[in-house]
């Protein structure tokens, strides 16, 4: 994907150009994240995790493009002669076509949106008190450890998208890892150094929701099929807790 990283460098430098560089990567998470109130309770919390998981499974992430929409398309799974117009330009690797730009860009902003959303997460939970958890510390992990999870997983795909394959070149810089909230400006890191900061934070994050998914819930983790889709049984802590097979688990982390 080498000149995917090209042509992202390029809109980098007009973005640049139009706006100054304090602009650069200026991603902030949505309105309802930012206001303190919000994670004065374990509520506040479950409702920003979730509020992640609703973008990442937008129109613009998991809905289609990384899904079954560009991702499958770069990777020629579908008859050319069959295909919509875009997905007709993505599979001829036509990225000078502006559908093409704006789904790349769609990708590209949103995900550093939620990365952002969950940095603030981040954040703010590893400075709060783990008794306004009905779980207490086994809660707090577990939305912990399901942050980093999509933090890191989707540097990763932002990775795979815009950056040479490791086995290709893995001192070139390729896209900033974003660790911190606020953050403004990122130098982009290398391939060697992104790829380990994806490790890092899913083997943390796999940690982290242990307790949760093979001790304290461990039933909801061991149901059958039907049951884990339907969220059909009665974890400890509530509701929250139910619909493991959907979210970023101890299993999924380790896939």
């Amino acid at each position: 994907m080498r000149k995917l990283s090209s042509i992202l460098y390029v809109s980098l430098a007009v973005v640049l150009c139009c706006s100054g560089c304090k602009k650069w990567l200026d991603v902030h998470p949505e309105n309802n994240l930012s206001d303190d109130k919000l994670f004065a309770d374990a509520n506040g919390y479950r409702i920003a995790l979730n509020g992640a998981y609703q973008q990442v499974s937008g129109p613009q992430l998991y809905g289609k493009p990384l899904s079954w929409g560009f991702a499958t398309a770069i990777g020629q799974e579908y008859d050319r002669n069959t295909v919509d117009g875009d997905t007709y330009q993505i599979m001829g690797y036509n990225w000078d076509n502006d559908n093409v730009k704006g789904i790349l860009a769609g990708v590209w902003s949103v995900s550093y949106n939620t990365i952002a959303n969950c940095n603030k997460i981040i954040n703010e939970i590893e400075k709060a008190d783990t008794m306004i958890f009905p779980l207490k510390g086994v809660e707090r992990d577990l939305i912990l450890g399901e942050a980093k999870a999509i933090r890191g997983l989707l540097h990763f795909e932002l990775l795979k998208l815009f950056a040479p394959a490791p086995m290709k070149n893995r001192t070139v810089n390729a896209i900033p890892y974003q660790l911190t909230y606020p953050s403004y400006v990122t130098a982009p890191s290398t391939v060697d150094v992104v790829m380990k900061n994806v490790i890092k934070d899913l083997e943390d994050a796999q940690q982290l929701v242990v307790r949760n998914d093979t001790i304290t819930n461990r039933s909801v983790m061991s149901q059958k099929l039907q049951s884990l889709l339907s969220g059909s049984s009665l974890p400890q802590g509530g509701l929250f807790f139910n619909f493991r097979m959907h979210r970023m688990n101890y299993v999924a982390i380790q896939g």
